[in-house]
């Protein structure tokens, strides 16, 4: 935490239980006021005890310069590329102003203090050591805490700057209690509030006409930008979070309306301070095409996650749905191959890689690798509906999904999946060989937790099997051993690099060590003597499609909630499709108690995949009941979040839907 030095004058309504202190960061600070460009646009109507208790709490404080470049300029390297909100050039015209500037131009100090939330995991821990805090995430926290108190005290009431804040705040994630989901908040308040000051009708119309004036132009533009993050954001958090879309086609018409592009950013292009014109056209291109991607993601997310969906009309027909997978799967295919042929994914060494000597190719690696994983995660995503398709319409046609012709699709399926998983892993890596990973904003985290569970329940299964020994090893099985545990490998250093910036990459590590628990359980109930060993992801899916869909719907919904799935976050018509596994729950229960015993964590099956992920200690104790000894709650009670006990949570309710 920051220094802490004179007691905290406290607002009337303030329990005593969270009184702060308040904190001294010495000259590292300044009053806002000090800054001619910052202001707060309600201050005449806010309470006076309200002020006094903003001041206290260090929300009208900012950083002094060179600190404060610090936080800018990384805002404008990683925040500002994919999430244009601001125009760039006038920024940099008001922040470098003189005492003698003729500029008028102001920022509100709630969306300034939301820049500095949004940038301080790109600055370096020595700076953020400078402020008095500790650590990154203690600063993460610290900043967004000012942001939302400065959103919640009414600092500002005009839609635009609280509309871009809010938009800023959906990096946020709690270290605790993360089923919150404070993103979805405020993506809800950002487009409410950009609806409330018409900027949708301004991102359907390109040009004003001749008569506008310079501050009319200029407004114009920011509602544009604001629009268009709406809708970018609206996007990108659904597919890594899994949850519904906000802005769809009955609520805006895409078709007709006049994207962001070129036109709108280019006044940035000589204007900036971070990249040359050249770097800088070179990545408002690749916004462009990033933009073209998030509006196809319109239809596929309509699709890919249905569990809030309460209701399924029987009328909608499966050759209806299957006509929309295959639109669903042409239009992403099609917008990569456009993608790919003006920007190559990055995916060899970077000694390897062209042009890595220019000025912003390491910003073009980065950004366009970032593409390319949000990219694999909508294939991913698409991919699993489409097994779901076909497990829906073998149960209406009374056929296995696993007969001649079904089988077909589930292997295409399954070598989509290995392709995405494998090209998303091989992304990760680089970035982390290049030391990019850390510039990687907390969406990319998410991203992880398909790729890295599934590797970790191969890993998890092959470790198994040389255990169990019940069948003699297959051609080809240590090789794929070998490449699992490799991959595995990327993914877990790729973990290592977000920890100090990101709360919420344990819940990514411990939903990936759940689900492993789940598919060894039904391993070990399926193992017999003389049969095939399941030792990898793709067998599951290609042996059990129904098995596979509860694990993967197990991710998305801790992913989605925040905490272990239960039953009831399924709606019924979902629920039904879980329930043709043939294993009972006394049976997994008793299996899944036998791989949690000391013995079996004595060996590599647990032991190794767990310590490389960070989830157990190198030399763990364990009690009767396979719990860790040493286990210890988390700030909200909750045991599940720790050890080796998470898998059993869990299983008692996907044992309960296979009875």
């Amino acid at each position: 935490m920051p220094r802490l030095g004179g007691q905290l004058r406290t607002r009337s309504d303030s329990g005593s239980a969270h009184q702060r202190k308040r904190l001294n960061y010495g000259s590292a600070t300044v009053l806002y006021s000090h800054y001619r460009y910052l202001t707060i646009g309600n201050l005449y109507n806010i309470p006076h005890q309200d002020l006094s208790y903003l001041e206290a709490q260090g929300c009208l404080h900012v950083p002094t310069r060179p600190i404060l470049d610090n936080f800018v300029e990384q805002y404008f390297s990683h925040v500002h590329v994919f999430i244009p909100l601001l125009n760039e050039g006038n920024f940099w015209d008001m922040y470098s102003q003189r005492e003698n500037a003729a500029s008028d131009d102001k920022i509100s100090l709630l969306l300034f203090h939301a820049m500095l939330f949004a940038s301080c995991n790109f600055v370096p821990l020595e700076t953020i050591q400078t402020l008095g805090f500790s650590s990154i995430r203690t600063a993460r926290a610290e900043y967004y805490r000012r942001t939302k108190l400065l959103f919640d005290l009414e600092t500002e009431t005009t839609s635009l700057p609280l509309a871009q804040s809010a938009l800023l705040l959906m990096g946020w994630v709690p270290p605790s209690n993360a089923a919150l989901s404070p993103h979805k908040t405020w993506l809800s308040r950002a487009i409410q509030h950009a609806r409330s000051c018409n900027a949708d009708r301004h991102a359907e119309v390109f040009e004003l006409p001749m008569s506008a004036t310079p501050a009319e132009r200029k407004h114009h533009n920011d509602l544009r930008r604001l629009w268009w993050c709406c809708v970018i954001l609206d996007r990108i958090s659904p597919l890594c979070t899994r949850f519904s879309l906000h802005i769809t086609h009955d609520r805006f018409d895409f078709k007709y309306s006049a994207r962001l592009g070129t036109a709108d950013l280019q006044d940035e292009i000589y204007r900036s301070s971070i990249f040359t014109p050249a770097t800088k056209r070179r990545l408002i291109a690749l916004f462009s095409t990033y933009l073209e991607f998030a509006i196809i993601l319109t239809d596929v997310l309509s699709l890919t996650f249905p569990f809030e969906d309460s209701v399924r009309s029987p009328g909608e027909s499966l050759e209806d749905e299957d006509i929309n997978i295959t639109k669903c799967d042409a239009s992403l295919k099609t917008w990569y191959a456009r993608a790919a042929a003006e920007y190559p994914p990055c995916e060899g060494d970077y000694q390897d890689l062209p042009d890595k000597k220019q000025g912003g190719a390491k910003a073009m690696i980065l950004f366009t690798n970032l593409m390319y994983i949000y990219y694999h995660t909508a294939v991913i995503a698409l991919c699993h509906y489409k097994i779901l398709h076909q497990s829906l319409a073998s149960t209406q046609t009374g056929t296995e999904i696993g007969e001649v012709g079904n089988s077909t699709q589930l292997d295409a399926s399954r070598c989509e999946l290995e392709d995405s998983m494998g090209r998303v892993t091989k992304f990760f890596g680089l970035l982390t060989r290049c030391r990019l990973a850390r510039w990687l904003p907390i969406s990319a985290v998410a991203c992880i937790a398909m790729p890295l569970t599934l590797h970790v329940i191969s890993a998890r299964l092959s470790s198994l099997n040389k255990e169990l020994a019940f069948d003699f090893p297959i051609s080809g099985s240590d090789s794929a051993s070998t490449s699992s545990q490799q991959r595995l490998d990327v993914l877990s250093e790729t973990m290592t690099a977000f920890v100090p910036q990101y709360d919420g990459v344990e819940w990514i590590k411990e939903t990936a060590r759940h689900v492993a628990n789940l598919a060894q359980t039904d391993r070990l109930s399926l193992s017999q003597p003389g049969q095939t060993s399941i030792t990898d992801w793709s067998q599951i899916l290609t042996s059990q499609p129904n098995t596979y869909l509860r694990m993967i719907w197990t991710v998305d919904l801790c992913i989605s909630k925040g905490r272990l799935p239960e039953k009831h976050d399924f709606p019924s018509w979902l629920l039904g499709q879980l329930t043709s596994s043939s294993s009972t729950l006394v049976q997994q229960q008793e299996q899944l108690s036998a791989a949690t015993k000391p013995t079996a964590r004595g060996g590599s099956v647990n032991c190794d995949i767990e310590q490389i992920l960070g989830l157990v200690p190198q030399t763990a104790e364990y009690g009767p009941s396979g719990r860790l000894l040493d286990e210890e709650s988390d700030d909200s009670g909750n045991d599940w979040a720790h050890g080796g006990y998470a898998g059993r949570t869990g299983w008692n309710f996907l044992g309960t839907l296979q009875e």
